[in-house]
């Protein structure tokens, strides 16, 4: 492999730990979502709906596929089943 090759692996890499490391930061963020008349945090209860869960699966397995047909082609999107 080439250096640039291997920096875009290990880019890739990083932009995916930062996205599935996103997701429970911001929910830790939202729980306190305002402050009542008598100044106490009114406490939320954030969720995410299923159907956002499995788009943002779809989404990084076809971003993922793409990047392999890319970088290879044909050949490295078998590799990755």
């Amino acid at each position: 492999q080439t250096h640039l090759g291997q920096a875009i692996q290990y880019l890739v890499l990083m932009l995916v730990v930062a996205t599935y490391a996103a997701c429970p930061l911001t929910v830790s963020w939202a729980k306190v979502v305002g402050h009542g008349e008598d100044g106490l945090p009114i406490k939320g209860r954030p969720f995410k709906e299923g159907s956002v869960i499995v788009a943002s699966w779809l989404l990084i397995c076809c971003v993922g596929l793409s990047l392999s047909f890319a970088s290879g082609g044909l050949k490295h999107v078998r590799q990755c089943f």
